[in-house]
């Protein structure tokens, strides 16, 4: 199904946020979110191709709207996260998601009583950004999303040494970080995100019992 490439693009089957027990991390963090218009290919074995465009944009004095779509052929997606950004951290407020496969649709929405205290999983790609730059955990820090049904689910990140990258235009200092799922750590995932630009996603790898099985890469990017 289509939430799942939007799934995928997230985190490649994963998806992940930091948790509430770490938002209070983000407010010794002088990072804040920067609006950013990109766009990736995601290769998934045994899928098409997909691309993906994610969007960060600033719709008041301290509320974010994060967007996320995926199409391939026959099927299309839309991921909407929107949160407030504050000296108290990040807090999501509301969630929509529509998926269409051959003609079949599907919508789902949280709002902040559904959401609680955890994000949704755009806006927790946000949040991871900020509070990994942030050091304030470095190895097995827990992290917490919510997914597009309300469902609560959980990770374990540790950073990884930053490393030069060059890509769609951009030369930098990656932040790289390894995340996997408690009860199953063959399934991992290592991304590396923009240093400055919280949630932008350089690239991202999804391996499965040591063989990778899927890769995203980001393609173009405008900065706001």
């Amino acid at each position: 199904m289509i939430h799942r490439l939007i799934t995928l693009a997230c985190v490649l089957l994963l998806c992940m946020s930091a948790s509430h027990s770490m938002a209070t991390n983000t407010t010794q963090n002088t990072q804040a979110p920067q609006g950013f218009d990109a766009n990736y290919r995601l290769s998934v074995s045994g899928w098409p191709d997909a691309d993906i465009s994610h969007q960060l944009t600033q719709v008041g004095t301290d509320s974010w709207r994060a967007t996320m779509k995926a199409r391939i052929a026959i099927a299309r997606g839309e991921e909407i996260g929107r949160f407030r950004f504050n000296s108290s951290g990040l807090r999501s407020y509301d969630y929509d998601s529509n998926y269409r496969l051959l003609g079949i649709k599907r919508d789902y929405a949280l709002d902040s009583s559904e959401l609680g205290q955890t994000p949704d999983r755009q806006s927790a790609i946000i949040e991871l950004a900020l509070n990994a730059a942030s050091n304030a955990c470095q190895q097995d820090c827990p992290v917490h999303y919510r997914d597009h049904r309300g469902r609560d689910k959980a990770l374990l990140y540790h950073r990884l040494p930053d490393a030069p990258m060059q890509v769609a235009g951009l030369t930098t200092q990656a932040l790289r970080l390894e995340l996997t799922e408690p009860d199953e750590p063959e399934k991992r995932m290592v991304m590396a995100l923009h240093p400055e630009l919280p949630g932008l996603l350089l690239e991202m790898e999804y391996f499965n019992d040591g063989k990778r099985k899927s890769r995203l890469s980001l393609t173009s990017v405008n900065r706001y």
